[in-house]
């Protein structure tokens, strides 16, 4: 089963937009604070996440990277897992203390 709700499918969670700005503003606002590392891996062909959102996410986000990944929608892991991997070894090779680092 997979891990988002299968409501989303049937529309039966149909929220406001307010709702929606709201969530998002929390996110920023938050995003814009936070000093911890981030990765944001978007699928190129999402209908989720937005280029512009996420260019957004990463500009507000201090210490944040973001990797466009093409051919892959939504589900990058799914659809092109060994960019994903790369993606991701490379970062945290970037962000552990070196006697974490050699363990990748």
């Amino acid at each position: 089963m997979w891990h988002w709700d299968p409501r989303f499918l049937d529309n039966s969670l149909d929220p406001s937009e307010d709702d929606l700005d709201a969530v998002e503003e929390r996110l920023f606002a938050h995003a814009s604070t936070t000093t911890t590392p981030c990765l944001l891996v978007r699928g190129k062909l999402t209908d989720l996440v937005s280029e512009e959102a996420a260019k957004r996410f990463v500009h507000v986000m201090p210490n944040a990277k973001y990797v466009d990944v093409e051919q892959a929608s939504h589900m990058v892991v799914g659809d092109k897992n060994d960019i994903f991997s790369d993606q991701t070894l490379q970062f945290l090779s970037q962000h552990l203390p070196s006697d974490l680092n050699s363990k990748l």
